[in-house]
């Protein structure tokens, strides 16, 4: 019979804010199944596929970024954390949100005598799991301490390399702090009618905390993938060892605490057939001795919550392009046809920063000396910035403009116009778009440490037939690099600062990242 696997949420939508909880229970029923253990992990990632070239010669191009990841077991004899992938020597947990937390439920009398075996596992390309280091722990001692320690690791009763190290700490909770059966928030748990298994229900909860695993043996050819597994003394199975699932079915909570910067989740159709996203994921799977182990996965919406905007941002931007000439075709880089006269753009923006669905007050001019009508477009453009590492500090770059109109009107022919003269232009707003991402990896880049995804705006008047994101010389523009923020709770607090003379802005394309504003610029302002 087909394993049974389901997820019961406590909001029925699967809908949260950045630094909330995902909670609730996960059931299995496969009824004496071999394996070697059922595990939940929650992950959120932002990953990239994308095309350079066409026919034989194209390529393709992948690459993934792990923003948070956290393991919890379901059923098995240890618990580990989850795999930080291509660590090789070195693997630090601390860098990937929540990826080191082991957490195993404990009785009373464990509180005082808790022997745990640690052990730091590799896995390798096609391999099983190697024993990289381990070391027996005193659990209340290391509470006690309440700081992180340092031990020594070692392999068969011996140190080879003489350095491998890991750097842990603990605290032992109330089980029902660690797994509220009740949420405080107007949320009632869907899953609270489920009960528990009777198996996992302990007075206690220890969470250990692994923060880095050092001087560990290396694969051959590339860096092999690292967890670290726990398990008591006193279990006759030992990890790798196959177990059996009960005939019952097994219930086990779940609580995964999101990231309080998390970005929102994102998904961008429009870019196919390339594919870029940021996507929460929930996956059980039981791992058995096929290579199909029994997977379910289910996928959560998070909705950041972005600092407000740094004040330099709420400054006015100007940008002019002056007497520029305008072409009717051309072809292969070939002007084909003679200038149609000359352009000239003026664009005045009243702050760098927007919210999804709010009026953008625009003023400039335009001059069309040239001989007929051109179209004239406020266009917002979404760019897409996709990276992948090609070894050390090699990185391919590519770029995925996206095109949304906003406004559109004719410019006769020798004749100046001032943009907010034109009819419909106080109509002009930003659509509903993600915010601006900056990737959620601080600098500076490493191989395996990098943003493959990030996304910035700019909004720009343009003159002409094209609308093409490089300059072809069919068209004229002015375009202004911006940063889309999140619906702000005060309109007000969002006003541009008056009195400040205009930014000068430069075609060039500008990132613009979002800044919280500190307490004390918060206070003078106010």
């Amino acid at each position: 019979m087909r394993p049974l696997i389901r997820f019961d949420l406590e909001r029925p939508n699967g809908a949260y804010f950045a630094g909330e909880v995902v909670r609730g229970t996960v059931t299995v029923k496969a009824s004496g199944l071999k394996c070697k253990g059922a595990f939940v992990t929650f992950e959120a990632s932002s990953r990239v596929k994308w095309y350079e070239d066409s026919g034989d010669d194209r390529q393709e191009f992948k690459a993934k970024t792990i923003l948070q990841v956290q393991c919890e077991t379901l059923y098995a004899p240890f618990s580990r954390t989850a795999f930080l992938e291509d660590a090789g020597r070195d693997a630090y947990f601390d860098k990937v949100p929540n990826s080191g937390i082991l957490r195993i439920p404990c009785d009373l009398s464990e509180e005082h005598h808790f022997p745990l075996v640690v052990r730091v596992n590799g896995r390798d390309r096609g391999t099983q799991d190697m024993i990289l280091g381990e070391m027996l722990l005193d659990v209340p001692n290391l509470v006690s301490l309440g700081t992180k320690e340092t031990f020594e690791l070692t392999k068969n009763g011996r140190n080879k390399n003489g350095y491998a190290s890991i750097t842990l700490s603990a605290r032992i909770l109330p089980y029902n702090e660690v797994y509220p059966m009740q949420e405080r928030a107007r949320y009632p748990i869907k899953s609270q009618d489920i009960p528990i298994s009777s198996l996992l229900l302990k007075p206690l909860c220890l969470v250990l905390q692994v923060h880095e695993a050092t001087g560990l043996s290396k694969a051959w050819l590339t860096h092999n993938d690292v967890c670290v597994k726990a398990y008591r003394i006193a279990k006759a199975v030992t990890p790798g060892k196959m177990i059996h699932l009960p005939d019952e079915a097994v219930t086990t909570p779940f609580a995964f605490a999101l990231r309080a910067d998390a970005p929102g989740s994102a998904e961008f159709p429009l870019l196919s057939p390339h594919k870029c996203q940021v996507r929460y994921t929930l996956q059980t799977r039981i791992y058995t001795t096929h290579w199909r182990d029994p997977i379910a996965e289910i996928i959560i919406n998070v909705t950041p919550r972005l600092p407000r905007p740094q004040v330099s941002l709420w400054m006015p931007a100007q940008i002019e392009t002056l007497d520029q000439p305008i072409y009717n075709y051309c072809y292969c880089g070939w002007y084909c046809c003679k200038s149609s006269g000359l352009i000239s753009s003026k664009l005045h923006l009243e702050r760098l920063v927007y919210a999804p669905d709010e009026a953008v007050h625009m003023t400039g001019e335009v001059v069309n000396d040239s001989d007929k009508p051109l179209p004239f477009f406020v266009v917002l453009t979404q760019l897409v910035f996709c990276m992948k590492s090609m070894g050390g500090t090699n990185f391919r770059h590519f770029t995925l403009p996206c095109y949304f109109d906003l406004f559109q009107s004719t410019i006769p022919a020798q004749s100046t116009v001032s943009i907010q003269d034109l009819d419909g232009i106080e109509q002009v707003r930003i659509p509903s778009v993600f915010p601006s991402f900056n990737g959620g990896v601080p600098q500076p880049f490493t191989e395996n440490a990098y943003p493959c995804l990030r996304w910035s705006y700019t909004l720009e008047i343009r003159v002409g037939k094209s609308r093409d994101f490089v300059n072809t010389k069919k068209s004229v523009f002015c375009r202004v690099p911006i940063l889309i923020s999140q619906a702000p709770r005060n309109p007000e607090r969002m006003e541009a600062v008056p009195g400040v003379s205009p930014i000068a802005m430069a075609n060039s394309l500008t990132f613009l990242e979002t800044y919280g504003v500190n307490a004390s610029e918060e206070e003078k302002e106010e």
